[in-house]
């Protein structure tokens, strides 16, 4: 038999011990007389197997052994400790390790030692049931004779759990209180009269109350012991958990004589049994949370589970995970969790809501009490959070990126509430391991979608190849891509930038979203075509996405797209071509690799579409090539260079006139028959080493033979495989060859007359555009080569504005005749200057519109007869003017109806000959005006004197206009003459002082003149009457050039002063004095200031005006002109025309061009 281990153990409750802070479960064992036994437990343990043989009731119940099912059951450690000697599994201690032997005497240790030897020898026998009877009466004998011992030391017993315990008392034999208890009181605060009955029930904590006291009444009345713990106030009002122990006390007949009890504080126990207990908890949560997210299937399901395990085990109002895409982007609730009655959170949460607070949560575990009062909140965070019913809440990053955080875990309640150590410590804890495994979920989640997706790309890739054209194999993609993706609808988009347009070729879907129109306007999609346009677009959400606008929102909402992947081939702004696009109806989170495969899908699609495109494009190439060798006589040679053998096929025979049986024909055959030019030609490609794939080409001339004097083209590439192998074709190009050389030599005679300039000639179309010019249209335009050669020339802008209308008309002729010749045109330069030229036309033979025109410059003729035309009209205009001049200046001089006696004459001449030497100067300038100081020194040379010093003029160089010249010269005249008769030159000693300059600013210019007379006889008063010298100084001065005079008669001399309008005075640069333009004019820059006005002409000959052409040309203007018929007779007075019915006047010129307004 194996030895054994009889192990038996006695409850303390029934030996009446009370320490040790361990419960005693007392199991009974009844012997067959039925008086109550020793509650002794007993094991026996196959100690060299560690096995479980036996175990009685008693061992059961005090929990040594969980019942029959652990026999023969290996004994395993309790709390990871070693089996002592002693021990026998587990449970609580044997005799030898029993804590109740550290407070007995020796006496009493004896006696239980004793016992144990007997009992030990009793189990030796415990396999007759008759040995262990006896065991038992005697254990039985042995226990009445050990509570007698244990009596007997009752007091020192007592004084030994006095130092344990902090408040003793006893009771009656009813449980009443009935004695004090000083130490109770002291524990508890009560008073005596409070203490006493059942008065220390208020000392217990109202939760607690009941229990304590339904205890007690079942202690009593079952005569059972007492050990309970319970919550006690303490005298400052705290309150403190204390053990509860009592124990009956018996007399000889076992009757209770009394109750006898203590306290016994577990404040610190209790509060390290709610540490233990809270790291018990967490240890079977995590373990559960380990248990339960190992199972979850992907992301979501572990989210779920851990927000349904927190819930539990926290008791939150609510609890989610949300997910951060981006500041602008919605917050994304994977997992949620809440209490009822609340609703759950809104789906447009974004991160810009919570500033604050997703900022604090990003650096670590935020904990908020109450966010009415949290410093690490801001007002929006508040009214945000307010929104999802969170006062109170805990906030758990679970993962961090580089731009922040991207989970977290969210635990919250609707009330204030104050969050323990231990409950943040369990959200962190579950929030690393639900991080975890998320993110295991999702690595394994991604590999069996890459999975799926490579063995779907692998059917995907075979279905393409299987499809016979690019339309199939775009309608066969979307198809499977949709079934496979289980989209709504999948289509093909081309992007027409040009047109504004997207169309939709092929498309697959069911009834959830209508089938695509025809087309679209891409302006309806702005910033969804800038990133598609960029980088794959992709959609989760078309109501919350915030890179869309308004615009685009509703584009999709017509379209009834409300998630969707778009893969854009050959991206940039300017490059996008075709594009697969996945949609669905509803929103959709899009994984990454769904939207890898939507990319890899499309560039497969493309790839498969354009080798089919290829092919197709191939097999129409040989069918064209065939066409093309058979219609446009083309013959096929292979020449091998290595052993330089050439085989043709009967075209390529019959254009070099060999013989079709001797093939392979040697390269020699063919050279032979060559010039001597090509048959070195055919040397050095011979000699070369031709790189595979490489081109050549050329033409040579058979020179003998039955086709000679032909020229064959030869085209060429060596094959990258086979380098040495050269493939080409021939062709006859005999009659090319010939037009080549004619055009040369036309091209060669053309460029002769081009180059020679004697006429400008220029290729052109209608639309201004040049392709060539000679240097004589560039200088009849006043452009450059280098003009010509940027493209900056237009032929159409150089014409004359006067002439584009003509323009018009005559390309209208060329269009319908095909030629056009002798239009007269003019070239306006930049610089103003015009150029006058006789043109002609023709198309060309090209069919493209363009046409050749020739140009001859008639510039200097047409000046010419203008120029003459010009003159004889000038002439007769100025003829007529100095017969008015000299009729005015005699009537005044020698005055109606008065006597003429030598001073008038002499005036009269004196005045003439002011007139001829003005006229002498002018006419040395050619009319083109004088210069003042001439005009001056002509008038007053007479009077100088032999020393020239009586007379000083001095002033800046200026040059006058004829008319100001002439009526210049008769004003100085006359003072000069008034000067020699009364004034300072009367006198040898008088002399006079003439000086002019320019005054006033650059908009207002004005010439004036000063005449000063000194030594002189006195003038003692201005003269009574005004001579003609005095009118034709203010009046003329006044009215001609608009000027104003002033004459002072001062004593010490006249002094006169002159003040002139410049613009009316000086000769502009490169103008004619008289107004007259050298070039022909038009009325064009006159039509706008006279359009809708009346317009008084006034000429001395009313037939003239009826001549001009300017007024025939001037639309829009009405003319008056004055009737000659009725001209004013001499005396009657001048009409004053108050109001004039007309809007200008005009003083006519005998000039052909249009005369200035005023």
């Amino acid at each position: 038999m194996r030895p054994l281990n009889l192990g038996l153990r006695v409850s303390r409750a029934d030996r009446g011990e009370v320490g040790g802070g361990q419960r005693a479960v007392m199991a009974a064992t009844r012997a067959k007389s039925g008086t109550e036994t020793l509650p002794l437990s007993a094991r026996s343990c196959d100690r060299s197997r560690k096995r479980l043989l036996f175990a009685n009731a008693s061992a059961q119940a005090l929990g040594f052994v969980r019942g029959p099912q652990s026999f023969h059951r290996p004994v395993r450690r309790r709390h990871g400790r070693k089996l002592r000697p002693g021990h026998c599994g587990p449970g609580g201690h044997n005799l030898h390790s029993f804590a109740g032997f550290r407070d007995l005497s020796v006496d009493e240790r004896s006696v239980i030692s004793d016992l144990q030897r007997r009992l030990a020898l009793a189990g030796a026998a415990l396999s007759d049931r008759a040995e262990v009877e006896d065991a038992f009466r005697e254990a039985r004998d042995l226990r009445r004779a050990a509570i007698e011992r244990l009596n007997d030391g009752d007091e020192r017993h007592r004084l030994l759990l006095l130092s344990g315990a902090q408040a003793v008392w006893e009771t009656d034999a009813a449980g009443v209180v009935v004695a004090d208890s000083p130490s109770w009181r002291a524990y508890t605060g009560q008073t005596l009269d409070k203490w006493l009955g059942y008065g220390w029930l208020e000392a217990v904590h109202p939760e607690d109350r009941a229990f304590a006291e339904r205890q007690w009444r079942q202690a009593v009345a079952g005569r059972k012991l007492v050990d309970a713990e319970f919550r006690l106030r303490s005298p400052n009002g705290d309150w403190r958990w204390t053990n509860v122990r009592a124990v009956p006390v018996l007399d000889d007949r076992g009757n209770i004589t009394k109750w006898s009890g203590l306290n016994v504080d577990i404040e610190a126990q209790k509060r390290l049994e709610a540490v233990l207990q809270d790291v018990e908890a967490r240890q079977a949560f995590a373990l559960e949370l380990a248990d339960r997210l190992r199972s979850a299937g992907d992301q979501r399901a572990a989210a779920t589970v851990a927000v349904e395990l927190l819930s539990r085990q926290l008791d939150p109002d609510r609890c989610f995970i949300a997910s951060f895409n981006g500041p602008d982007d919605p917050v994304s609730i994977e997992a949620e969790c809440s209490r009822d009655g609340l609703d759950p959170l809104p789906d447009r949460l974004r991160p810009t809501d919570f500033p604050e607070g997703l900022r604090n949560a990003a650096e670590g575990l935020l904990v908020v009490d109450d966010i009415r009062n949290h410093a690490g909140l801001s007002d929006l965070d508040r009214r945000a959070l307010d929104g999802i019913a969170l006062a109170s809440f805990i906030v758990a990053p679970l993962h961090r990126g580089e731009d922040g955080m991207s989970r977290a875990l969210v635990a919250g309640s609707a009330r204030p509430r104050q969050w323990s150590r231990g409950e943040t410590t369990l959200l962190t804890e579950a929030a690393e391991r639900t991080w975890s495994a998320m993110e295991r979920a999702r690595i394994d989640e991604a590999l069996r979608e890459r999975e799926e997706h490579q063995r779907f790309l692998l059917r995907f890739s075979d279905a393409l190849r299987a499809e016979p054209d690019a339309d199939a194999i775009a309608h066969r993609a979307i198809g499977m891509l949709a079934e496979h993706m289980r989209l709504d609808r999948c289509y093909v988009g081309i992007y027409r930038l040009a047109e504004d347009k997207g169309v939709f070729p092929h498309q697959v879907g069911n009834d959830r979203i209508s089938p695509m129109p025809a087309e679209v306007r891409l302006s309806n999609f702005p910033e969804a075509m800038r990133v598609a346009f960029e980088r794959t677009l992709v959609i989760e959400d078309v109501a919350v996405m915030a890179d869309l606008s308004e615009t685009d929102r509703r584009s999709f909402e017509t379209l009834g797209l409300r998630s969707l992947v778009a893969s854009t081939l050959r991206k940039g702004m300017n490059r996008p071509l075709w594009a697969i696009v996945a949609a669905s109806a509803d929103p959709r989170r899009w994984t990454r690799g769904e939207i890898a495969l939507i990319e890899e899908a499309t560039e497969r699609t493309w790839s498969a579409m354009e080798r089919a495109r290829s092919d197709a494009a191939l097999r129409e190439s040989e069918e064209l090539r065939s066409i093309a060798l058979e219609s446009g006589g083309m013959g096929a040679w292979r020449w091998d260079t290595r052993d330089r053998s050439v085989r043709a096929d009967e075209v390529v025979q019959s254009l070099w006139g060999v013989s079709a049986q001797e093939q392979p024909h040697r390269v020699s055959v063919y050279a032979d028959l060559m010039r001597p030019e090509g048959a070195a030609w055919l040397d050095r490609v011979m000699a070369q080493n031709i790189e595979p794939g490489e081109n050549f080409e050329d033409q040579v001339q058979v020179a003998s033979g039955p086709t000679a004097g032909r020229w064959v083209a030869l085209r060429g590439r060596a094959e990258r495989e086979r380098p040495w192998i050269i493939n080409g074709v021939s062709f006859d190009i005999t009659e090319q060859v010939l037009a080549e050389q004619r055009l040369r030599e036309s091209e060669a005679h053309f460029r002769l007359i081009a180059d020679a300039n004697l006429i400008g000639i220029g290729f052109g179309g209608a639309s201004g555009e040049v392709t060539y010019i000679n240097d004589e249209m560039l200088r009849m335009m006043g452009r450059t080569r280098a003009e010509f050669e940027a493209g900056e020339i237009n032929w159409a802008e150089c014409i004359a504005p006067e002439d584009r209308q003509q323009v018009a008309e005559t390309l209208a002729i060329l269009e319908r005749d095909g030629v056009v010749a002798g239009f007269e045109r003019s070239f306006l330069k930049p610089d103003g200057e015009r150029t006058r030229f006789v043109g002609a036309s023709a198309l060309t033979t090209t069919g493209d519109g363009m046409h050749v025109s020739l140009a001859l410059d008639m510039t200097e003729r047409v000046r010419a007869e203008e120029r003459q035309t010009m003159l004889m009209a000038e002439l007769d205009h100025r003829v007529k003017n100095i017969l008015a001049v000299v009729q005015s200046i005699a009537r005044q001089s020698l005055g109606r109806g008065k006597g003429v006696g030598p001073e008038a004459t002499e005036m009269l001449i004196g005045r003439l000959n002011a007139l001829a030497q003005s006229h002498a100067l002018l006419a040395e300038s050619r009319w083109e005006g004088a210069r003042l100081a001439d005009i001056v020194e002509s008038a007053v040379a007479a009077y100088r004197g032999d020393s020239g010093e009586r007379i000083v003029a001095e002033g800046p160089d200026l040059k006058v206009t004829p008319k100001a010249a002439q009526t210049l010269n008769l004003a100085v005249h006359e003072l000069v003459t008034n000067a020699a008769k009364y004034g300072a030159l009367s006198r040898d000693g008088g002399h006079v002082t003439i000086r002019w300059r320019l005054a006033g600013d650059r908009s207002e210019r004005r010439l004036v003149v000063t005449w000063a007379e000194h030594g002189g006889p006195p003038i003692e008063e201005p003269p009574a009457r005004k001579g003609f010298g005095s009118k034709l100084i203010e009046q003329v001065l006044k009215f001609e050039l608009h000027g104003e005079v002033s004459l002072d008669y001062a004593r010490e001399g006249l002094r006169a002063t002159i003040d002139l309008p410049i613009e009316k005075l000086r000769v502009q640069d490169g103008k004619r004095a008289s107004g007259v333009r050298k070039e022909r004019t038009t009325t064009s820059g006159y039509t706008e200031d006279l359009k809708g006005k009346r317009v008084l002409l006034i000429e001395m000959s009313t037939s003239s005006v009826r001549k001009r052409r300017w007024r025939s040309t001037t639309p829009g203007a009405s003319w008056r002109v004055p009737s000659a018929a009725s001209p004013r007779r001499s005396g009657s007075p001048r009409r004053r025309i108050s109001t004039p019915p007309w809007s200008t006047s005009i003083s006519a010129t005998s000039s052909p061009g249009p005369p200035p307004a005023s």
